[in-house]
């Protein structure tokens, strides 16, 4: 199901470069973002992904969501004013009716600092029937549980009727999710295959670098 189906940035350019969130921004050529069952918004840290997500829950008016404002640049709250600009579209039901009840959407940005209570928080809190946004979902989380929770959404897009919008530079998050995947850290967001991503390939090149010493433990773990 597609209850989020595009998201238009604002195109508005300020005088100071310095406002946020236009400075995030800046000088970016941006299509509409187009969404699937699972999307995902990667980029290195200060690339603009979570920022990215927020402005969408600002725009959608949604629970949960980290909301700013701008005072350092006067009474005028820009943060408002950028989510005013942008526009969206929602998807169809199972009629055809465009979706209008946005109880169906969610918006999650918890964190924990112990990586089996985040678990047990995404077990209990992801239901079928909605669209969720998740802002960075692998923090405290080890690798196997965050191949494990890809797989859960992964599940839930396919038979239960959800949707994901989720920020994320997780490799293993990448490589696990049948996910949509736009490059916030590129010109044009380019929409990309997870093994091309930069951090992906230097943890690829990385264990290749040290293959043959691993090698050396497996071996020796089965002897």
């Amino acid at each position: 199901m597609i209850y989020l189906s595009s998201f238009m940035l604002s195109n508005k350019q300020v005088k100071n470069p310095n406002i946020y969130p236009y400075n995030v921004f800046r000088g970016k050529y941006i299509e509409p973002f187009v969404f699937s069952p699972i999307t995902v918004f990667y980029g290195n840290n200060g690339s603009g992904k979570s920022t990215l997500l927020n402005i969408i829950a600002n725009k959608l008016q949604l629970k949960g969501k980290e909301y700013a404002t701008s005072n350092s640049f006067g009474i005028v709250d820009y943060c408002n004013a950028f989510s005013n600009e942008c526009s969206y579209s929602l998807g169809e039901d199972d009629f055809g009716f465009v979706i209008k009840q946005e109880e169906y959407i969610k918006f999650a940005q918890e964190k924990y600092s112990n990586g089996e209570t985040s678990m047990q928080y995404f077990e209990e809190y992801l239901q079928p029937n909605a669209l969720y946004l998740l802002d960075e979902p692998e923090v405290s989380l080890s690798p196997s549980n965050q191949v494990l929770l890809a797989n859960e959404i992964n599940k839930l897009a396919r038979l239960l009727e959800c949707q994901f919008v989720i920020a994320t530079h997780s490799p293993f998050m990448l490589g696990t999710l049948n996910a949509k995947i736009y490059n916030i850290d590129t010109k044009e967001y380019d929409v990309v295959k997870w093994n091309e991503l930069e951090n992906v390939q230097y943890f690829y090149n990385f264990f290749k670098k040290h293959e043959q010493e691993f090698e050396e433990v497996i071996h020796e773990s089965g002897e």
